[in-house]
């Protein structure tokens, strides 16, 4: 059996032959080894107020909740109220759980059998896991 360790050593040594063999930089030789490096996926979000349909562009999963804190003379007047339901139809009848966060970077779930999520005020949602 190979150890992490010799599988190490042997990309090295293969990089270095090949480089001296005139197959290129080692550089060239790991991106045809392994292909080349992509960028790491951008997260999934979720933004703008109103009723967003769970499935592929809303996954069930945890989102961190950010949204613009604003004050104004009397104090905090923003607000993220949210809502869980079980059909695309924000209507008492349809709820599952709903509140409201006051501050910014809470965490809500979105979970098996939510049909919708309903949203207000609440920014932008970032998946965090799924």
């Amino acid at each position: 059996m190979t150890t992490g360790r010799q599988k190490a050593a042997h990309t090295l040594l293969a990089i270095g032959i090949a480089a001296t063999a005139g197959c290129g930089t080692p550089e060239e030789f790991a991106i045809a080894r392994e292909g080349p490096l992509t960028a790491a996926p951008t997260p999934l979000t979720v933004t703008g107020d109103g009723v967003h349909v769970v499935g592929p562009r809303v996954p069930v999963g945890r989102y961190e909740v950010s949204f613009p804190m604003v004050w104004d003379s009397t104090g905090l007047i923003s607000r993220c109220d949210w809502a869980r339901l079980s059909s695309t139809e924000n209507t008492p009848e349809n709820l599952i759980a709903d509140g409201s966060f006051e501050t910014t970077f809470q965490y809500l779930e979105v979970e098996e059998g939510d049909a919708a999520l309903y949203t207000s005020g609440c920014g932008t949602l970032t998946l965090v896991s799924g």
